[in-house]
């Protein structure tokens, strides 16, 4: 177990020690200290950030950090769809939604899942899927022309001998090869269909993919095939070899383990019990699971997309479910954290071009060096960090202030009154009064004195990462030409045209300081450069003229689009209508129908890195990004040594599966 720094009260610091315990039974888990007081926690949980995305809930990042990244936006205005709600007025949590038309088969299917028997199945089920070692790499070439490839024909033979009654009931397609989509067929035309998601591989170790499965309420889509591939030089490293399949008694260990077979097997098996005791839906099920997840979908992902958008047409799914955010303990209450949105994607190259020559005459600076200034600038100036009312981690630190007491007391007085103040301001019709903005101001204040691994900053502002640097081809040589390549994740209340727009603004100084004419994407700066003559090598040739000036320029800095495929923060899932609601009471009576003692909350969450979703957003408004696991159910994370479930998580999941389906297809109100 890690060791926990617990923030008792608001007077003392958050990193005190007040005590840590150590899980005997668990030999395998790593003791870790981990620095965590309660508004550093609750940053964390206002989205689920995958700094690569978490693969998976179980799998990108280690559990105590993908847990603190999934807080989210709350729905602060709805009523329940089936069995009641909660009366609370400022986050109300729906009743426990529980079958009623299939009353006795979830009753049947409950305690079938409780069995020795049902989990040794689960165990091998996941077992046998991590052996096949559905590997993506970066450099991967098309489908038909790259070997590598070929491993997922071995994967689908295995599903199709593993669940028999999915393959001889449902309609099987394959999408540009290894792509596949399952459609159960609803006796009720009439209905929306749902999607799931899972996918079928894992990804290098040595690369940070996004892994996620969507639900799309009767449209299961993609439980992912690929996973991470696994770094050799490492080997030794694990505990149990990367693709064992082994069960130790608690945890089944493997690459792919959490992101994402464990979803990926998990609908095949609900789907395979729920076959296996004759149900048949009303409403058409549809689960489909992508083979490149792992390097970004464009193969997989994209082109089950394109295929569904083509054949059935926009909004054609009540909802879409895709891997993402679990439920974990935020102070003293158990919250499950549906990602309801994800931030953006944008990276912009930056690149100095200069007049070559020979290192024993250099000029003042080099391109090399103006770029590193450029850097230096670019980092000294972040994204200020923004907290206002319509944000979802806004909503989801009211919604734990509502029903965790646990949370430190000023911060939770703090958010209660911006609540009172909030509703004040609309019965009069009025926004934001300064003293609403400065209780705001205070509380977002409060949360960054707290947040030693500024993972506040990263949830509530558009981040800047310096992650690839190019220059320079000989010791001897002037670098004629210097790049930077920076992965930018855009805040939900953002876009990629307001952060290009900043970016260049910033280096508008930097440009003229090493009078160099300014490219920003496509459109030439108008600048003002001084005249220090310091800056040149009188030996060196200008490469070109400001507009409008006589002052001399040394070279050009271009900024511009690096890869093509910048991607503005998704669409928000509404969380006052019917999909949300039964999410979140498949979500709380599955925990119940567990034996859980404790209660669980749902808040709707933000993923801060991107998901297969980002392929389906013209298919259904309704898209979750949620994986049933807890923060006790991932060994050590994902995409990295010694990745491992708990097997009794994988079951949970199941459960929750299987309570998911039943409501959806069951309610009128999608």
């Amino acid at each position: 177990m890690p060791r926990v720094v617990h923030w008792v009260d608001d007077e003392k610091s958050p990193f005190d020690i007040s005590g840590h315990s150590k899980d005997n039974d668990d030999s395998h888990r790593h003791e870790t200290l981990v620095k965590r007081g309660p508004i550093w926690r609750t940053a964390h949980r206002l989205i689920v950030v995958t700094l690569v995305a978490v693969a998976f809930w179980c799998c990108t990042v280690p559990p105590s950090i993908f847990d603190d990244f999934v807080r989210g936006i709350v729905n602060r205005n709805g009523g329940s769809t089936q069995g009641g709600q909660s009366t609370n007025a400022v986050c109300p949590q729906p009743e426990g939604l529980s079958p009623r038309t299939h009353a006795g088969l979830i009753d049947d299917l409950v305690s079938l899942y409780a069995t020795e028997e049902f989990q040794n199945k689960t165990i091998k089920l996941l077992g046998d899927a991590v052996r096949i070692p559905t590997e993506n790499f970066d450099d991967m070439k098309d489908v038909g022309s790259d070997p590598r490839w070929e491993i997922f024909s071995d994967f689908h033979s295995y599903l199709s001998s593993s669940f028999p009654l999915v393959h001889s009931t449902l309609i099987l397609t394959k999408v540009n090869k290894y792509g596949l989509v399952y459609e159960w067929k609803g006796s009720n035309e009439s209905l929306k269909p749902i999607l799931l998601l899972g996918h079928q591989g894992e990804a290098d170790t040595n690369a940070l993919g996004l892994e996620y499965a969507m639900v799309n309420i009767l449209y299961l889509l993609d439980p992912n095939l690929d996973v991470v591939p696994v770094n050799n030089e490492v080997l030794d490293q694990w505990t149990h070899p990367p693709y064992s399949g082994h069960f130790d008694g608690t945890y089944l260990w493997g690459r792919g383990s959490c992101d994402d077979k464990a979803m990926l097997i998990s609908l095949l098996t609900t789907f395979e019990t729920l076959l296996s005791k004759g149900f048949q839906p009303a409403r058409t099920i549809f689960l489909g699971s992508g083979f490149d997840e792992e390097t970004g979908g464009s193969r997989g992902a994209n082109s089950l997309a394109k295929h569904l958008l083509e054949k059935y047409g926009p909004d054609y799914f009540a909802l879409l479910l895709d891997e993402g955010g679990g439920h974990s303990l935020a102070f003293s209450q158990r919250f499950a954290l549906p990602a309801v949105a994800e931030k953006g994607w944008q990276d912009i190259k930056i690149e100095i071009s200069t007049e070559g020559g020979h290192s024993s005459i250099p000029p003042a600076h080099t391109s090399i060096g103006m770029l590193a200034a450029a850097i230096v600038h670019l980092e000294n100036h972040p994204n200020k960090p923004r907290l206002d009312k319509l944000s979802p981690a806004y909503q989801s630190l009211v919604c734990e202030a509502e029903w965790d007491k646990g949370m430190p007391s000023k911060l939770r007085r703090l958010l209660r009154e911006s609540v009172k103040l909030d509703m004040l301001e609309k019965k009069k019709g009025k926004k934001g009064g300064k003293k609403s903005e400065a209780v705001l101001a205070e509380i977002l204040e409060l949360m960054l004195e707290n947040d030693p691994d500024r993972l506040v900053r990263s949830v509530l502002s558009t981040t800047t990462a310096v992650d690839l640097v190019r220059g320079g081809i000989k010791i001897n040589a002037l670098p004629e030409r210097a790049e930077v390549q920076i992965n930018h994740r855009v805040a939900t209340y953002s876009s990629t045209a307001e952060n290009a727009k900043r970016v260049a603004s910033l280096l508008v100084p930097i440009a003229e300081k090493f009078h160099l004419a300014l490219d920003a994407f496509g459109e030439l700066q108008n600048l003002t450069y001084s005249s220090d003559s310091s800056l040149f090598n009188p030996s060196i040739r200008t490469h070109s003229e400001p507009p409008s000036s006589d002052v001399k320029v040394v070279g050009t800095m271009r900024l511009s689009d690096s890869d093509g495929k910048w991607l503005e923060p998704s669409p928000i899932t509404p969380t006052d209508a019917a999909p949300f609601k039964i999410l979140a009471g498949s979500i709380r009576q599955s925990w119940k129908a567990g034996g859980k003692q404790e209660e669980i909350f749902v808040a709707p969450g933000v993923m801060g890195g991107n998901t297969d979703t980002r392929y389906f957003w013209d298919l259904t408004k309704h898209i979750f990004r949620y994986s049933h696991l807890g923060e006790e159910d991932l060994y050590h994370g994902a995409h990295t040594v010694n990745e491992a479930v708990r097997i009794t998580g994988v079951v949970e999941q199941v459960r929750f599966l299987t309570h998911f389906i039943l409501n959806a297809d069951e309610s009128t109100e999608l």
